[in-house]
Protein backbone atom coordinates (compact mmCIF):
# COMPACT_ATOMS: atom_id res chain seq x y z
CA UNK A 1 0.00 0.00 0.00
CA UNK A 2 1.04 3.24 -0.94
CA UNK A 3 0.51 7.30 -0.23
CA UNK A 4 1.50 10.20 -2.81
CA UNK A 5 0.51 13.45 -1.92
CA UNK A 6 0.47 16.68 -4.78
CA UNK A 7 2.25 19.93 -4.35
CA UNK A 8 2.97 22.67 -7.29
CA UNK A 9 6.71 23.88 -7.53
CA UNK A 10 7.45 27.14 -8.95
CA UNK A 11 11.12 27.96 -10.23
CA UNK A 12 10.66 31.83 -9.02
CA UNK A 13 7.48 31.55 -6.45
CA UNK A 14 8.51 30.72 -3.31
CA UNK A 15 6.44 27.22 -1.72
CA UNK A 16 5.38 27.44 1.48
CA UNK A 17 3.27 23.80 1.74
CA UNK A 18 4.65 21.16 3.66
CA UNK A 19 4.35 17.73 3.17
CA UNK A 20 4.53 14.90 5.82
CA UNK A 21 5.74 11.61 5.87
CA UNK A 22 5.87 8.94 8.70
CA UNK A 23 9.74 7.27 9.70
CA UNK A 24 10.59 3.84 8.31
CA UNK A 25 7.94 3.95 5.87
CA UNK A 26 9.52 1.78 3.37
CA UNK A 27 8.90 2.20 -0.44
CA UNK A 28 5.18 3.53 0.16
CA UNK A 29 5.48 7.18 -0.20
CA UNK A 30 5.72 9.70 -3.18
CA UNK A 31 5.26 12.81 -4.45
CA UNK A 32 3.50 13.77 -7.39
CA UNK A 33 5.09 17.84 -8.48
CA UNK A 34 3.64 19.98 -10.89
CA UNK A 35 5.96 22.21 -12.38
CA UNK A 36 5.00 26.29 -13.16
CA UNK A 37 7.09 28.45 -13.87
CA UNK A 38 5.74 32.36 -12.48
CA UNK A 39 2.53 30.33 -11.69
CA UNK A 40 2.30 29.81 -15.80
CA UNK A 41 2.44 26.22 -17.01
CA UNK A 42 5.32 25.07 -18.71
CA UNK A 43 5.98 22.27 -21.05
CA UNK A 44 9.54 20.22 -20.36
CA UNK A 45 11.00 18.56 -23.18
CA UNK A 46 11.09 14.69 -23.50
CA UNK A 47 14.66 14.67 -23.51
CA UNK A 48 14.89 16.51 -20.43
CA UNK A 49 15.39 14.42 -16.91
CA UNK A 50 14.42 15.60 -13.86
CA UNK A 51 16.10 14.64 -9.89
CA UNK A 52 14.43 15.06 -6.21
CA UNK A 53 17.26 16.71 -4.24
CA UNK A 54 17.29 16.07 -0.41
CA UNK A 55 19.35 17.58 2.29
CA UNK A 56 18.32 15.45 5.73
CA UNK A 57 18.27 16.62 9.18
CA UNK A 58 21.37 15.51 9.66
CA UNK A 59 23.61 17.63 6.91
CA UNK A 60 23.61 14.64 4.53
CA UNK A 61 22.43 14.98 0.59
CA UNK A 62 21.46 13.16 -1.59
CA UNK A 63 20.11 13.56 -5.12
CA UNK A 64 17.38 10.67 -6.59
CA UNK A 65 16.11 10.20 -10.50
CA UNK A 66 12.50 11.30 -10.77
CA UNK A 67 9.82 10.23 -13.54
CA UNK A 68 9.31 12.82 -15.41
CA UNK A 69 6.05 13.56 -18.00
CA UNK A 70 5.40 17.00 -19.80
CA UNK A 71 5.39 19.45 -16.53
CA UNK A 72 4.03 16.55 -13.63
CA UNK A 73 7.59 14.86 -11.75
CA UNK A 74 6.46 12.33 -9.51
CA UNK A 75 9.41 11.10 -7.25
CA UNK A 76 9.78 8.04 -4.51
CA UNK A 77 10.88 9.21 -0.94
CA UNK A 78 13.48 6.85 -0.40
CA UNK A 79 14.59 4.29 2.84
CA UNK A 80 17.49 6.83 3.50
CA UNK A 81 14.53 9.62 3.56
CA UNK A 82 12.72 8.30 5.46
CA UNK A 83 15.44 7.16 7.96
CA UNK A 84 15.53 10.10 10.63
CA UNK A 85 12.75 12.00 11.73
CA UNK A 86 12.99 15.90 11.13
CA UNK A 87 12.38 18.07 8.25
CA UNK A 88 13.60 17.33 4.86
CA UNK A 89 14.82 20.64 2.39
CA UNK A 90 13.80 19.65 -1.32
CA UNK A 91 13.55 20.70 -4.50
CA UNK A 92 13.53 19.42 -8.10
CA UNK A 93 16.00 19.90 -10.46
CA UNK A 94 15.05 19.55 -14.69
CA UNK A 95 18.49 18.89 -16.46
CA UNK A 96 18.63 19.63 -20.28
CA UNK A 97 21.56 19.15 -22.57
CA UNK A 98 23.89 20.24 -19.38
CA UNK A 99 21.41 22.80 -18.34
CA UNK A 100 20.39 22.99 -15.11
CA UNK A 101 16.94 24.10 -13.72
CA UNK A 102 15.60 23.85 -9.86
CA UNK A 103 12.48 25.03 -8.16
CA UNK A 104 11.93 26.75 -5.25
CA UNK A 105 12.56 24.66 -2.04
CA UNK A 106 9.62 22.66 0.01
CA UNK A 107 9.97 20.69 2.73
CA UNK A 108 8.78 17.11 4.18
CA UNK A 109 8.22 16.09 7.51
CA UNK A 110 9.40 12.92 8.73
CA UNK A 111 7.12 12.42 11.58
CA UNK A 112 8.54 10.22 14.70
CA UNK A 113 7.51 5.94 14.30
CA UNK A 114 6.15 4.40 17.66
CA UNK A 115 7.33 0.92 16.16
CA UNK A 116 9.59 -0.31 13.15
CA UNK A 117 9.33 -3.56 11.89
CA UNK A 118 12.58 -5.19 10.01
CA UNK A 119 9.84 -7.82 8.78
CA UNK A 120 8.73 -5.65 6.18
CA UNK A 121 9.50 -7.38 3.15
CA UNK A 122 11.63 -4.80 0.80
CA UNK A 123 10.05 -3.58 -2.54
CA UNK A 124 12.78 -3.14 -5.52
CA UNK A 125 12.87 0.46 -6.94
CA UNK A 126 12.02 -1.23 -10.44
CA UNK A 127 8.69 -2.35 -8.96
CA UNK A 128 8.24 0.94 -6.89
CA UNK A 129 8.92 3.12 -10.34
CA UNK A 130 6.54 0.49 -12.36
CA UNK A 131 3.83 1.80 -10.13
CA UNK A 132 4.56 5.05 -9.84
CA UNK A 133 4.57 4.99 -13.83
CA UNK A 134 0.88 3.46 -13.93
CA UNK A 135 -0.09 5.51 -11.44
CA UNK A 136 1.09 8.38 -13.64
CA UNK A 137 -0.93 6.87 -16.63
CA UNK A 138 -4.09 7.14 -14.32
CA UNK A 139 -3.37 10.75 -13.23
CA UNK A 140 -3.43 11.81 -17.16
CA UNK A 141 -6.85 10.10 -18.06
CA UNK A 142 -8.25 11.43 -15.15
CA UNK A 143 -6.95 15.09 -16.00
CA UNK A 144 -8.21 14.26 -19.48
CA UNK A 145 -11.48 13.57 -18.09
CA UNK A 146 -11.64 16.95 -16.30
CA UNK A 147 -10.84 18.76 -19.10
CA UNK A 148 -13.89 17.08 -21.38
CA UNK A 149 -15.96 17.95 -18.82
CA UNK A 150 -14.52 21.85 -18.69
CA UNK A 151 -15.31 21.82 -22.14
CA UNK A 152 -18.95 20.91 -22.11
CA UNK A 153 -19.82 22.58 -19.42
CA UNK A 154 -18.41 25.77 -20.70
CA UNK A 155 -20.38 24.78 -24.14
CA UNK A 156 -23.37 24.83 -22.15
CA UNK A 157 -22.89 28.39 -20.24
CA UNK A 158 -22.83 29.80 -24.17
CA UNK A 159 -25.59 28.27 -24.92
CA UNK A 160 -27.88 29.28 -21.98
CA UNK A 161 -26.06 33.39 -22.31
CA UNK A 162 -27.58 32.54 -26.23
CA UNK A 163 -30.75 31.92 -24.77
CA UNK A 164 -31.29 34.20 -22.23
CA UNK A 165 -30.12 37.00 -24.73
CA UNK A 166 -33.02 35.63 -27.24
CA UNK A 167 -35.50 35.96 -24.56
CA UNK A 168 -34.30 39.14 -23.08
CA UNK A 169 -34.51 40.76 -26.80
CA UNK A 170 -38.03 39.21 -27.41
CA UNK A 171 -39.94 40.39 -23.92
CA UNK A 172 -41.33 43.30 -25.44
CA UNK A 173 -42.72 41.90 -28.29
CA UNK A 174 -44.00 39.28 -26.18
CA UNK A 175 -45.22 41.88 -23.91
CA UNK A 176 -47.39 43.71 -26.73
CA UNK A 177 -48.59 40.82 -27.86
CA UNK A 178 -49.81 39.37 -24.67
CA UNK A 179 -51.70 42.96 -24.68
CA UNK A 180 -53.43 42.89 -27.33
CA UNK A 181 -54.71 39.34 -27.01
CA UNK A 182 -56.07 40.57 -24.06
CA UNK A 183 -57.91 43.32 -25.68
CA UNK A 184 -59.46 40.91 -28.48
CA UNK A 185 -60.51 38.19 -25.96
CA UNK A 186 -62.25 40.58 -23.98
CA UNK A 187 -64.08 41.27 -27.29
CA UNK A 188 -64.55 38.12 -27.75
CA UNK A 189 -65.91 38.31 -24.41
CA UNK A 190 -68.50 40.65 -24.49
CA UNK A 191 -70.57 39.72 -27.56
CA UNK A 192 -72.78 36.44 -28.10
CA UNK A 193 -73.25 37.24 -32.44
CA UNK A 194 -70.77 35.63 -35.09
CA UNK A 195 -68.00 37.70 -36.04
CA UNK A 196 -66.25 37.74 -39.04
CA UNK A 197 -62.84 39.61 -40.52
CA UNK A 198 -60.83 40.74 -43.11
CA UNK A 199 -57.42 41.69 -43.58
CA UNK A 200 -56.30 45.25 -45.37
CA UNK A 201 -52.77 46.53 -46.14
CA UNK A 202 -51.93 50.38 -46.03
CA UNK A 203 -48.58 50.92 -47.93
CA UNK A 204 -46.81 53.71 -46.77
CA UNK A 205 -48.22 56.25 -49.91
CA UNK A 206 -51.59 56.08 -48.18
CA UNK A 207 -50.74 57.87 -44.64
CA UNK A 208 -52.14 61.65 -45.40
CA UNK A 209 -50.13 64.16 -42.69
CA UNK A 210 -52.87 66.12 -40.60
CA UNK A 211 -50.72 68.72 -39.01
CA UNK A 212 -53.63 69.83 -36.57
CA UNK A 213 -53.61 66.79 -34.67
CA UNK A 214 -49.50 66.16 -35.79
CA UNK A 215 -50.35 62.71 -36.54
CA UNK A 216 -50.78 60.91 -40.35
CA UNK A 217 -54.87 59.48 -41.25
CA UNK A 218 -55.56 56.75 -43.71
CA UNK A 219 -59.32 56.66 -44.55
CA UNK A 220 -60.48 53.03 -46.21
CA UNK A 221 -63.12 52.78 -48.08
CA UNK A 222 -64.84 48.59 -47.42
CA UNK A 223 -68.09 47.35 -48.35
CA UNK A 224 -68.90 46.72 -44.27
CA UNK A 225 -68.78 49.54 -41.83
CA UNK A 226 -70.38 49.49 -38.78
CA UNK A 227 -70.03 51.38 -35.29
CA UNK A 228 -68.84 47.61 -34.41
CA UNK A 229 -66.08 47.55 -35.98
CA UNK A 230 -62.43 46.70 -34.82
CA UNK A 231 -59.11 47.01 -35.87
CA UNK A 232 -55.92 44.39 -34.90
CA UNK A 233 -52.67 45.42 -36.86
CA UNK A 234 -49.19 43.65 -36.53
CA UNK A 235 -47.45 46.87 -35.90
CA UNK A 236 -49.04 48.50 -32.55
CA UNK A 237 -46.78 51.03 -31.75
CA UNK A 238 -48.81 54.61 -31.93
CA UNK A 239 -52.01 53.02 -33.91
CA UNK A 240 -55.04 53.21 -32.41
CA UNK A 241 -56.67 50.03 -31.53
CA UNK A 242 -60.60 50.99 -31.90
CA UNK A 243 -60.68 52.52 -35.24
CA UNK A 244 -62.88 56.06 -35.42
CA UNK A 245 -65.86 56.01 -37.90
CA UNK A 246 -66.53 58.75 -39.50
CA UNK A 247 -69.93 57.57 -41.07
CA UNK A 248 -71.76 54.66 -41.77
CA UNK A 249 -71.59 54.81 -45.49
CA UNK A 250 -69.19 52.51 -45.71
CA UNK A 251 -65.72 54.15 -44.75
CA UNK A 252 -63.46 55.00 -41.46
CA UNK A 253 -60.35 57.10 -40.32
CA UNK A 254 -57.64 55.42 -38.51
CA UNK A 255 -54.73 57.51 -37.18
CA UNK A 256 -51.61 56.82 -36.41
CA UNK A 257 -47.85 58.25 -35.41
CA UNK A 258 -45.41 58.43 -38.73
CA UNK A 259 -45.39 54.84 -40.10
CA UNK A 260 -42.26 53.22 -41.20
CA UNK A 261 -43.63 51.35 -44.01
CA UNK A 262 -46.90 49.03 -45.16
CA UNK A 263 -49.07 48.18 -42.16
CA UNK A 264 -51.04 44.74 -42.01
CA UNK A 265 -54.35 45.34 -40.70
CA UNK A 266 -57.21 42.66 -39.30
CA UNK A 267 -60.55 43.93 -39.16
CA UNK A 268 -62.88 42.29 -37.23
CA UNK A 269 -66.67 42.78 -37.92
CA UNK A 270 -69.68 41.86 -35.51
CA UNK A 271 -72.69 40.83 -37.10
CA UNK A 272 -76.06 42.52 -35.83
CA UNK A 273 -73.73 45.64 -34.37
Amino acid sequence: MQSGQHITLDFVIKNHTKLIAKQDDINSRFIIATIKNNRQAVTIPQVATATLNITRQDGQKKCYRAILDNNIVMAFLSDWAVELTGILQCDISIIEHGERLTTMPFKVDIVFACCTSDDIEDTTTEDVMTELIEMLGEYQEEKEHLAEIDSTLEEHKNSISTLESAVSDNTSDISNISSNLAVLEDIVNKIDNQITSQTVTITRDEWIYNASINKYECTIEKDTVTPSTYIIANEYDGLLVDAEIESNDGSYTITALEPTGAVNLLLIFLKGG
